[in-house]
C-alpha cells in the first residue's frame, strides 16, 4: 500500500514537472506569437487598421525621442553605417 502511494506521488511530480515545463514554453510562445501579429501588422496595414495607425504614431515619436537624445542619436547613426557597410558586403 505504501509502495503503491509512493509510485503514484513520484508519477504525480513528473506530470507536475511536465506541465511547468509545457507552461513556460506555451508562455514563451505566447509572446513569440504576439510579436509576431505584431511585424504582420507592420507589414501589412489592412490586416489591422487601427493597430498600424497607432504603430505609425509610436514609431514617429520613438524617433523623435531618439533624435533629441544625442547618445541615442549618434548610436543610431553608428548602427545605420554599420547596417550599410554589410549590406555593400563589407
Amino acid at each position: 500500500m505504501t509502495q503503491q502511494i509512493a509510485i503514484s506521488s513520484i508519477k504525480e511530480q513528473k506530470i507536475e514537472a511536465r506541465s511547468a515545463k509545457a507552461r513556460g514554453y506555451a508562455r514563451f510562445l505566447k509572446y513569440c506569437l504576439f510579436a509576431l501579429c505584431l511585424s504582420a501588422i507592420w507589414q501589412e496595414e489592412r490586416l489591422a487598421p487601427p493597430v498600424h495607425d497607432g504603430m505609425k504614431l509610436l514609431a514617429g515619436k520613438a524617433m523623435d525621442y531618439i533624435e533629441s537624445n544625442e547618445m541615442l542619436s549618434e548610436a543610431l547613426a553608428q548602427a545605420q553605417k554599420s547596417y550599410a557597410d554589410l549590406a555593400q558586403g563589407g
